[in-house]
């Protein structure tokens, strides 16, 4: 049974079946790693992995695509494992490369997350001077959905994926609440938007509806093409905004920063925030 499932099924379920699929592979080892050492080494990451997810309160058991729910499951683990456990770059990249023959395994494509996307070293936090130059030339560029985009980065540090996932109906305008993916079996998260990003976003829907009447497709951002937008995609949007301002960033660095602040402002150094956020202000 595939990891991850169009079926709707039950997160326990999504679960047994994976720790099934994961003592196949186990059992596979014993012929393609002579090494015992290296048995265990990819025994203990993969089982490291399961154990993430099946307590983890994001369900990925969900209408989104497949590749788009197994990646969003690897980058929840690897913000887990450089923000949480502090891991080294090293462990980091051994876990990636374990869980995507894991998936080659299992007969599913391999993990499509970009390399910037990838934890580095340490957290790549930027200066206060450099958000705000950012912001400003977010709120300054000519292209409204270019504006919205790297206003929701930059002032809530949510991940380059999380966007990829959103889909109109994500956005509660009585609110100004962004809502991002939980279902029954998992808590969503809830992002309180600051004015300035509201009225951008808003901007950009309104345009959306104008221009695309016709388009089945249900995703927030767009790509040029008219399908869901990329974490390339939006990377390409932040670089292209931050060199606007003099500065050269990626959507990581913009996470980076903002969960470092609400470490030091809540004493969460988990990656994950709480289940409901505020978006920093615009100055």
């Amino acid at each position: 049974m595939p990891l991850i499932t169009n079926q709707q099924i039950s997160q326990k379920q999504f679960i047994e079946n994976l720790q099934e699929q994961y003592s196949n592979y186990s059992n596979a080892l014993k012929t393609q790693m002579p090494s015992p050492h290296a048995r265990r080494a990819q025994r203990s990451r993969l089982s490291q992995f399961i154990s993430f997810l099946s307590h983890s309160k994001r369900s990925y058991v969900s209408e989104i695509p497949e590749r788009q729910a197994k990646d969003a499951a690897v980058s929840d683990y690897l913000d887990y494992l450089q923000y949480f456990l502090k891991a080294r770059p090293s462990t980091i990249g051994k876990a990636l490369a374990t869980i995507g023959e894991f998936y080659e395994y299992i007969g599913l494509e391999p993990i499509s997350i970009v390399r910037d996307e990838l934890p580095g070293a340490n957290p790549q936090a930027l200066s206060n001077e450099q958000v705000q130059k950012f912001l400003v030339a977010a709120e300054a560029n000519t292209s409204i959905k270019h504006k919205s985009l790297a206003l929701l980065l930059g002032t809530t540090g949510i991940r380059a994926i999380d966007c990829t996932l959103l889909d109109i109906d994500d956005y509660i305008a009585s609110t100004g609440t962004l809502c991002l993916r939980g279902n029954d079996t998992s808590t969503p998260r809830a992002i309180v938007l600051n004015k300035v990003t509201q009225l951008a976003l808003e901007q950009w829907l309104q345009q959306r509806r104008q221009r695309f009447t016709r388009l089945n497709e249900k995703a927030l951002f767009l790509n040029p093409q008219r399908r869901r937008i990329s974490q390339a995609g939006v990377n390409l949007v932040v670089r292209k905004i931050s060199m606007e301002a003099g500065l050269d960033l990626s959507a990581q660095q913009l996470r980076d920063t903002y969960l470092m602040e609400n470490a030091q402002t809540t004493n969460v150094d988990d990656a994950e925030v709480d289940a409901t956020q505020t978006s920093r202000a615009v100055i």
